[in-house]
């Protein structure tokens, strides 16, 4: 019977370095994820104040501009998703939803950064599921 597992080592060492390696990426990550500090910080922005402050943002504002308005009034960034084409900003709220910013730039960057963000809608989401648009201002 031939061995494939000695074949794929033989036939692609640098194949088989990149997939343990890349293992072994994912295993830290999760350690850290489950070995990091268990106490949360409660949010204490909820989803009526949410939508109070978010609808005064307004489409085409710099994403550093609508961040720092959502800080001075009592949310905090939980992170971003997505691609130099276009991403989400995500602020937990105290129930356990998020306030999400779409963001596109006016540029995508060739070396895809996120960078020269707008904002271009804003919205309720939870678990990845979006269940509540909000109406922005017209202008920045």
């Amino acid at each position: 019977m031939h061995d494939t597992s000695q074949t794929a080592r033989k036939c692609c060492p640098r194949v088989m370095q990149e997939a343990v390696f890349f293992a072994v990426c994912v295993g830290l990550l999760v350690l850290a994820a489950c070995a990091g500090p268990q106490t949360t910080t409660p949010h204490k922005v909820g989803q009526a104040e949410a939508i109070q402050i978010a609808s005064q943002l307004a489409v085409g504002m710099t994403e550093d501009d609508a961040t720092k308005f959502l800080e001075r009034n009592g949310l905090r960034s939980g992170g971003r998703i997505g691609s130099s084409q276009g991403w989400y900003s995500f602020f937990p709220l105290a129930n356990g939803i998020s306030l999400g910013l779409n963001i596109r730039p006016k540029e995508p960057k060739p070396d895809a950064g996120w960078a020269n963000g707008l904002l271009q809608a804003a919205f309720l989401q939870s678990n990845g599921v979006i269940f509540s648009s909000i109406t922005l201002t017209n202008t920045p």
